[in-house]
C-alpha cells in the first residue's frame, strides 16, 4: 500500500537539488493543553501591514489564517515579518473559537533571497510521523536581477507537540525564474509521497522532481529520502 501524495512546484534551481532542513522533535501531539501567556502581536497593528504588491519594507507582516482540517478544527495563524536579511515566521494553534492559544512555535528564520510576497498555510495530509499529523507554511520571496525575476517559496513542517510548534523541515519548494525580456525560463516541479511506516518515527519521503530548462527535455530525478535519527538525507535510489 502507497502513501499519500502531495504536489509540490518545487527545488532550488540554484543549488540544482532538494534543500532540507530537518529538526529533531518529539512525536507526541496533543493540542488541548491549557492556554498560554499572551503573547505579543505586532502583525495585528494595521500599519505594519506588507503592501499587497511590491517591495516589501523592512518590518512588515504578512498575516494567513486557515481551519485546520483535524480533530476539533483549529485555527492556524501564520505571521511572516520581512527582515533586513531574512525572513522570519511565527505560527500559532488557537481553538476553534478563537480564544486560547494551544501551541505557538519559537520565532523561525526562513532562508530566503529577496523580498516577502507571499504566505499561505498548507494543510495536506502531511502524515510524516504515525497517527499524527503535520501542517505547512509556505513563505514565498522574489528577487530580480540578471534580466530575471525569481521566486522561491520556503515550505515550513510544523508539528503539535503540548504547547510547542516542533518545526520538522525547512524545504524549497519551488524556484523559478522568469526572464524580464529575453532569455529561457527555468523552474522544478517536484512530488512529495511520505511512504507508508512501521515504527514510530518519521516515514521515508520519495521525492519525483521534473527539471525544466528553456526548451530542453524536462529531466526527472527521484530521491528517497530517509529519517536518520537527527534529519532526513538521501538514501540509496528510489524505485
Amino acid at each position: 500500500m502507497r502513501g499519500y501524495s502531495v504536489d509540490l512546484v518545487t527545488s532550488d534551481a540554484t543549488a540544482r537539488r532538494l534543500a532540507l532542513l530537518v529538526l529533531l522533535a518529539p512525536w507526541a501531539m496533543a493540542v488541548d493543553g491549557g492556554a498560554l501567556a499572551e503573547p505579543e502581536r505586532p502583525w495585528l497593528d494595521p500599519a505594519l501591514q506588507c503592501p499587497e504588491a511590491g517591495h516589501a519594507p523592512d518590518g512588515c507582516w504578512m498575516v494567513e489564517r486557515r481551519r485546520w482540517p483535524v480533530a476539533k478544527r483549529p485555527l492556524i495563524v501564520a505571521a511572516a515579518e520581512q527582515g533586513r536579511e531574512a525572513v522570519t515566521l511565527e505560527v500559532e494553534l488557537m481553538s476553534s473559537d478563537e480564544r486560547t492559544t494551544l501551541a505557538r512555535s519559537e520565532r523561525l528564520t526562513v532562508t530566503s533571497v529577496g523580498w516577502l510576497s507571499g504566505l499561505s498555510i498548507d494543510t495536506a495530509r502531511y502524515d510524516v510521523v504515525r497517527h499524527q499529523r503535520a501542517f505547512g507554511v509556505r513563505v514565498e520571496t522574489t528577487s530580480g536581477g540578471s534580466g530575471f525575476t525569481t521566486t522561491t517559496t520556503t515550505l515550513v513542517l510544523l508539528l503539535p507537540k503540548a504547547d510547542r510548534l516542533e518545526p520538522l523541515l525547512e524545504l524549497v519548494v519551488m524556484h523559478e525564474e522568469l526572464p524580464i525580456r529575453e532569455g529561457s525560463e527555468s523552474s522544478d516541479t517536484s512530488t512529495l509521497e511520505v511512504l507508508p511506516g512501521r515504527g514510530p518515527g518519521p516515514h521515508d519521503l520519495e521525492v519525483t522532481t521534473v527539471e525544466r530548462r528553456g526548451d530542453e527535455e524536462p529531466r526527472t530525478v527521484r530521491r528517497l529520502l530517509r529519517w536518520t535519527g537527527d534529519a532526513y538525507r538521501e538514501a540509496a535510489p528510489a524505485r
